[in-house]
């Protein structure tokens, strides 16, 4: 009797479906494996998402400055030379040069504007230069008072 026994459970445990621990262990590597790179990748994407976020505001804070120079060239000033924490950005700091150049009509500058920031490798900085024609944009701004 206890042969026909054992036949009986070794015939039900073959006809059983199931995973061996083999099979297991192999499943969980890989879904151990698909879950890191998964993770890696966003891991980079928000580090990506971090540097272009800082070019993005580095060119609006450059703006800004441009913007603040114009003002001043349009009131009768000098333009600023400037360096310092820009307001409304924490973490950035400005450096702003107002050069007028030989060659250039009268009163055309040049603005260099640097900007600097925090990053989790150090300090990042951008640099914008452009010319400024400020005749014309003073020609401008007194025909817009005129009106």
């Amino acid at each position: 009797m206890s042969e026909g026994q054992d036949e009986g459970r070794s015939g039900a445990r073959g006809k059983r479906g199931g995973f061996t621990l083999v099979e297991l262990l192999v499943a969980m590597v890989v879904l151990v494996t698909g879950m890191a790179s998964v993770l890696a990748l966003f891991l980079s994407g928000v580090s990506i998402h971090k540097s272009a976020l800082d070019g993005s505001n580095s060119a609006l804070v450059a703006e800004l400055a441009l913007a603040r120079v114009q003002a001043e060239l349009a009131e009768g000033g000098a333009g600023e030379r400037a360096r310092g924490p820009w307001e409304g950005f924490p973490g950035y700091e400005v450096e702003v040069t107002v050069t007028p150049l030989d060659g250039l009509p009268e009163g055309d500058v040049v603005v260099r504007v640097i900007v600097t920031y925090r990053t989790k490798d150090g300090l990042g900085s951008e640099e914008f230069v452009t010319l400024l024609p400020v005749n014309d944009f003073l020609i401008r701004v007194e025909e817009a008072r005129r009106k």
